[in-house]
Order: structure tokens, then sequence, then C-alpha cells
């Protein structure tokens, strides 16, 4: 599942930038959580800093696959790993999944990967 999902996300991401060559990472960010809106994947929102040492907080609402471990996680969270190696141009990983069940809320930070 983590495999696969990445890949769609880089493979989608990718498209994306081919189809809006002039757009800047804010605005495709937002595109790609816009299409995990309309597919019912959930309400999502992204927080990216300029620093690369701080994650990237995706965080989904009313998500369409609820878990903090296995498919859940993978299935959510991989392709947007795979999309922002995209758009970043550098390779991402998750951490930290986190499931809020009262809330409805999943919640991932993303890590720039670090080569070993």
């Amino acid at each position: 599942m983590n495999n696969l999902e990445f890949r769609l996300g880089t493979e989608d991401a990718e498209r994306l930038r081919q189809a809006l060559p002039g757009a800047t990472i804010e605005e495709l960010v937002g595109k790609l959580e816009e299409v995990d809106l309309i597919s019912g994947m959930g309400i999502t929102k992204t927080k990216i800093s300029n620093d690369q040492g701080v994650p990237i907080t995706v965080e989904i609402w009313n998500p369409v696959a609820r878990g903090n471990k296995g498919a859940a996680k993978s299935f959510l969270f991989s392709w947007w790993c795979g999309a922002l190696t995209t758009i970043l141009d550098r390779e991402m990983e998750m951490r930290n999944v986190e499931y809020d069940e009262k809330a409805n809320l999943m919640k991932c930070e993303i890590f720039r990967r670090l080569v070993r």
C-alpha cells in the first residue's frame, strides 16, 4: 500500500506541475487539497514552513480511512509523501500519524528523508 500510494502521489503531482507550470508550491498544494476534497478522501489542510527542518503537517478531517497504523495510515499519507516529494523536489517520509476519534481527524508530520 505504501509503495503504491507514494507512486500515485508522485504521478499526480507531476501531472499537476505540467498542467500548471508557473504555479507556486502553495498553489500546487492547494490544488492537491482540493483533489482530496473532491475525491472524497476528506477535508485536508497542510502547513508547510520555509524551514526545511520543520515538519510539514497534513491534517485530514472526516477521512475516508481511519487509524494510525497499517493501511489507513499508508492509504492517506503515503500519497501525500509522494506528492510532496515531487513538488518540493526532495524525498519525504511520514512520521507521527495520529487519529483523534472525537474530532474525526487524522494528522501526520512529513519530514525530509535523511540519506543514509
